[in-house]
């Protein structure tokens, strides 16, 4: 299972991205998460295999796609291998019609394809149905989105909710889900193991050492 250490949710010392990335390099993580402004020193520390993502429009996503899209060419040129876009809720849910989420999902998509970019999508999945999240999954499908995490872990949720959401709609449309809820110890990260998750996000690197007791 990928395991990613996410520093998008609380402001932090240049020395906090500095020790998250050799951190990552020496227990052989998957990526590390960063703001835009903190790219330039990630990227001086990561070699090229080890993602580097950042985040567009987090946590709220109501930002034009215009907006959206100048921020994802930002972080590309700064360093980020992989964007972390944040869907605009209110596209998804005031109307069963999700051609607006479409069109901004596929503009962003498109930069990262075209700079070689991996792309992520975000969503709550607390606003939405059981249906509508697979409504949501087949159109991101049908885009070319093979990774998507169900919730920003901007708020508090169920940790048995969302593996069991991930897990029914990821089969079910064969896409790449990434729990992004609470992990503190063990055995949350071991049920989100035996749910064969694709992935698994810190939300500090404090929070990956309390996991596995690493001092």
């Amino acid at each position: 299972m990928e395991k990613f250490i996410s520093l998008y949710h609380q402001p932090v010392h240049s020395r906090e991205i500095l020790e998250a990335c050799f951190f990552c390099i020496e227990h052989n993580l998957s990526g590390v998460c960063v703001s835009q402004d903190m790219l330039s020193k990630a990227r001086d520390i990561l070699p090229a295999t080890v993602s580097l993502s950042s985040c567009v429009d987090f946590p709220g996503g109501l930002s034009s796609c215009d907006v959206k899209c100048h921020s994802a060419i930002s972080c590309i040129r700064k360093g980020a291998n992989c964007i972390d876009f944040v869907a605009n809720p209110s596209y998804l849910l005031n109307s069963n019609d999700l051609s607006e989420f479409q069109h901004e999902v596929s503009s962003v998509f498109d930069i990262c394809v075209e700079r070689n970019s991996d792309f992520r999508v975000m969503i709550d999945y607390r606003f939405y149905t059981n249906r509508k999240i697979i409504s949501i999954f087949n159109v991101l499908k049908d885009i070319g989105v093979e990774t998507c995490f169900l919730s920003t872990g901007s708020l508090s949720d169920d940790i048995t909710d969302q593996i069991a959401l991930a897990r029914y709609a990821g089969d079910f449309c064969s896409m790449n889900v990434i729990y992004n809820g609470r992990l503190w110890a063990i055995d949350h990260y071991n049920k989100v193991q035996d749910a064969n998750l694709y992935g698994a996000c810190f939300k500090s690197l404090q929070s990956y050492k309390s996991t596995f007791g690493v001092l």
